[in-house]
């Protein structure tokens, strides 16, 4: 049996770096430069401290992966493999925008 999911076991090992490396990692980690670029842009009346900002957006990612638990009894892998990068891409773009935007 172990030779049956061999393939299946190393692409999703693979999809599970690239999901990280693309997915919440990043805001994760320069979510910090996020709000302090905020900070700046609204002349310090964003009404979110640097930390608070960060945890709550690690808060907010943690439960959001909980709650991708749901689909996953009803979809199949390949479904959800392919709206959840979709809808990580329109983030990515959205976030890029917003930033240029300022």
């Amino acid at each position: 049996a172990g030779v049956d999911y061999r393939k299946a076991t190393w692409i999703c090992f693979f999809v599970g770096l690239t999901n990280q490396g693309s997915a919440i990692a990043p805001v994760s980690i320069f979510s910090s430069s996020i709000i302090l670029k905020m900070k700046e842009v609204s002349n310090g009346e964003f009404p979110l401290s640097i930390k608070d900002g960060v945890v709550i957006i690690s808060v907010a990612s943690f439960f959001g992966s909980l709650l991708a638990m749901i689909p996953a009894r009803y979809l199949g892998r390949k479904p959800i493999l392919v709206i959840g990068h979709t809808v990580m891409a329109l983030c990515h773009f959205l976030i890029g925008l917003f930033m240029v935007t300022e």
